[in-house]
């Protein structure tokens, strides 16, 4: 019995579900591909940007969504606890990253590719089969590990055919949940809407190289980077996505919930353009202040 009736509308929507994966491997393949520097600035500055947008939420589950004041307030006042794992996570990774790439020096390209394939095989073909789909920290370290690989040894054939990889990637993400829902498949769902899905790593990592090889200014590939972890941080709250996928929202014509992601996510740009002309340099000057006490 195919899901939904069989109702195409409900098929799109797992496609764009799992097109949505994209985000968490292309911002870390970012990471790792352009090389994280510590230092507890980048920290302060990761940690108030998630505050800046549990801020947002938080206004907007009182408001809109009526979410209970205690939880939303709970919420903004530890802004890592309400993005989840992603934030945690990937500031261990930022407090590890001069071990990680002190131990990349003292390897040999052999060594360092047997490490990734062996976490990849653990990862994209383990985890992947056993229908897992949660994230770890270990997906993020085997991802920022590619990204470091490629960027020290390039892998020609993959940079010559990148506008390739990326289109079939994206085919895959679209079409493999579109296909199990319109067949009513609803255990292979599971399989392919997750983190561990390949086509989620070869599309975020083809686009970043399309980037990069493309003529635009570093500062706007750096500002590319935090675009796409403030639209993560706002997605990734459960309000939103609850009222994504189960509100009003999911009742609208396909085309016009495309539309709608499209600007959303433009939107979500804007938004942190304002915060890093407006509130980064209040949060600069805070960071002075603590830092000459």
């Amino acid at each position: 019995m195919p899901i939904d009736g069989g109702e195409w509308t409900s098929c799109v929507r797992y496609g764009l579900l799992g097109l949505s994966h994209i985000g968490v491997s292309g911002f870390i393949f970012i990471s790792g591909y352009y090389g994280i520097k510590f230092n507890w600035y980048k920290v302060w500055n990761i940690w108030t940007q998630a505050l800046f947008y549990s801020v947002i939420i938080a206004i907007l589950g009182l408001t809109i969504w009526h979410v209970p004041f205690v939880k939303e307030a709970l919420h903004f006042c530890m802004p890592i606890s309400r993005s989840e794992w992603f934030v945690m996570d990937y500031v261990v990774l930022m407090l590890l990253s001069p071990f990680i790439q002190s131990g990349i020096e003292k390897i040999s390209r052999q060594q360092f590719l047997g490490i990734i394939l062996f976490l990849s095989l653990m990862l994209y073909v383990g985890r992947f089969f056993s229908f897992d789909t949660g994230t770890s920290f270990m997906l993020m370290l085997d991802i920022y590990l590619i990204g470091r690989y490629m960027r020290t040894y390039p892998i020609t054939w993959f940079n010559q055919h990148a506008q390739v990889i990326m289109v079939v990637a994206l085919a895959g993400l679209f079409l493999f949940p579109f296909t199990f829902a319109s067949l009513g498949y609803t255990k292979l769902l599971r399989l392919v809407l997750s983190n561990y899905n390949i086509f989620a790593l070869l599309a975020g990592s083809s686009m970043v190289i399309l980037a990069d090889n493309h003529p635009l200014q570093t500062r706007y590939k750096l500002n590319l980077g935090a675009n796409v972890l403030a639209v993560f941080l706002i997605t990734e709250s459960s309000n939103v996505r609850n009222w994504l996928w189960c509100g009003a929202f999911a009742e609208l014509h396909p085309m016009l919930r495309i539309a709608i992601i499209l600007a959303a996510l433009f939107g979500c740009m804007i938004i942190d353009q304002i915060r890093q002309w407006l509130i980064v340099p209040l949060t600069d000057k805070l960071w002075s202040r603590l830092g000459s006490e």
